[in-house]
């Protein structure tokens, strides 16, 4: 896999992140003091609290930033280096994957609570 590749995943993922952090704080800004902050099975409102509650939403995009596998740096021989670029490319696949999970676990709330 291509350095490259490898960069616009990185890319996409910081943007899936940001994106989230700044239209959610915005977002949370123009929510009405009391929110609902959870729904029961039929999708009614069953507990209102303080749209400070909501905040803590906010942390989890940042888990995307936690790298799932650190590839060993032995470059000893072409196999290996090919072996890291592949661990490389996945792990960030994989973090922008995560990214994008958890910024809909974060939109989702908000846009209900409006």
């Amino acid at each position: 896999m291509e350095v490259s590749s490898v960069r616009i995943l990185k890319v996409c993922r910081h943007l899936v992140i940001w994106i989230t952090i700044i239209g959610g704080a915005i977002l949370w800004l123009l929510l009405p003091n009391q929110v609902p902050v959870h729904y029961g099975l039929t999708f009614t409102a069953d507990r209102i609290g303080n749209k400070e509650l909501l905040l803590v939403l906010f942390i989890l995009p940042f888990f995307a930033y936690i790298p799932y596998s650190v590839p060993e740096f032995h470059l000893d021989s072409e196999e290996n280096r090919l072996a890291i670029e592949k661990k490389i490319k996945k792990n960030a696949l994989i973090q922008l994957i995560t990214a994008i999970i958890l910024s809909i676990i974060v939109w989702i709330p908000l846009l209900l609570a409006l």
